[in-house]
């Protein structure tokens, strides 16, 4: 659940650091980027070992469900749309 249930935070994190460009060349240097990358992969050999891990999603997800959908809309009454994502 750290993660967010599915790992959506962990491959977040994953794809920032794979995305990530230096235009500073000190910066290049900077051992923190290389330990963060270190730990994402330890972490992401934790979650497989014990079975909690799940693949990125690719592509948008299946099914998009607004509970509480209202039966009238009024005027001055406030809405709320939340949604249920499920892939």
């Amino acid at each position: 659940e750290v993660f967010g249930g599915d790992c959506e935070r962990f491959h977040r994190v994953r794809r920032v650091l794979n995305a990530m460009t230096f235009v500073d060349i000190g910066n290049q240097n900077d051992q923190r980027w290389q330990h963060l990358a270190t730990s994402v992969d330890v972490l992401e050999d934790l979650l497989k070992h014990h079975c909690i891990w799940n693949a990125p999603r690719n592509g948008p997800p299946e099914r998009i469900e607004y509970r509480d959908w209202y039966e009238a809309l009024q005027p001055g009454r406030p809405l709320h749309f939340l949604p249920t994502v499920s892939s």
